[in-house]
């Protein structure tokens, strides 16, 4: 009896440390619909720029907050061989879509021209204070396109912006606000611009610039030089 109950005792003792050194049960993935849950309330991870390459440029997809607060895409056009390794300062034209388009398809219209250039072309799907794609007049809108150039460069550090900006306003494909480098024509400037329109008056051009303090208006011709600042006025031709 004393051996049966020295058996039972060793047995007990044994019990605990033999379970102890069992290993542990190995863990499996979730699958199926459990690992498509866990997918969908993962924490997004956020993604730098996207680039995408058409023939001659590359197209740049960033992100913004609108004036709204809400995160929109621009779309920043820039020759292909430009980039974080080569990346001379060059001119960067504010490109608004049209009415009731998008930032992407605003892109279309420029195609290669940003290679030849060479120039970068910001296009921004902006946030209208209504109608998300047809408030570009609205005070936030015009906030928003005043602050691409600094949206631009703090999403893609290496692009460096020569700041040397002109306006072209009146009888071209594109009026706007344009950086060109020292040295640029008028002709170069109209061509930034999209070149004239079919109503369009070289013979009566004018240009607005700042002289020792005063603004003044000058006749110029297609050859003439522009400076940081001026405004190119292109008027209708008289039929």
């Amino acid at each position: 009896m004393l051996v049966a109950l020295g058996l039972v005792l060793a047995c007990g003792a044994a019990g605990p440390a033999a379970t102890a050194a069992r290993p542990a049960k190995a863990t499996t993935k979730p699958r199926g619909k459990e690992a498509a849950k866990q997918r969908r309330h993962a924490k997004p991870v956020r993604k730098g720029p996207r680039v995408v390459r058409q023939g001659r440029i590359k197209i740049w997809t960033i992100h913004y907050r609108a004036h709204s607060g809400k995160r929109v895409a621009a779309y920043v056009l820039l020759p292909a061989w430009y980039g974080p390794r080569k990346h001379p300062p060059i001119p960067l034209i504010i490109s608004p879509h049209g009415r009731g388009l998008t930032g992407r398809n605003n892109v279309r219209i420029w195609g290669g021209l940003p290679a030849r250039g060479p120039f970068a072309v910001v296009s921004p799907d902006g946030h209208g204070r209504r109608l998300s794609r047809y408030s570009w007049g609205a005070r936030g809108q015009i906030s928003d396109l005043a602050r691409m150039p600094t949206i631009v460069m703090r999403a893609l550090p290496w692009l460096r912006v020569d700041r040397n900006r002109i306006f072209v306003t009146g009888q071209v494909k594109v009026p706007g606000a344009y950086s060109v480098p020292e040295g640029t024509t008028v002709l170069q400037a109209i061509s930034l611009a999209g070149g004239l329109t079919e109503g369009a008056s070289t013979g009566r051009m004018r240009i607005t610039r700042i002289v020792n303090g005063e603004k003044k208006t000058l006749k110029i011709k297609l050859e003439d030089l522009v400076l940081a600042g001026d405004t190119i006025f292109i008027p209708e031709r008289f039929f």
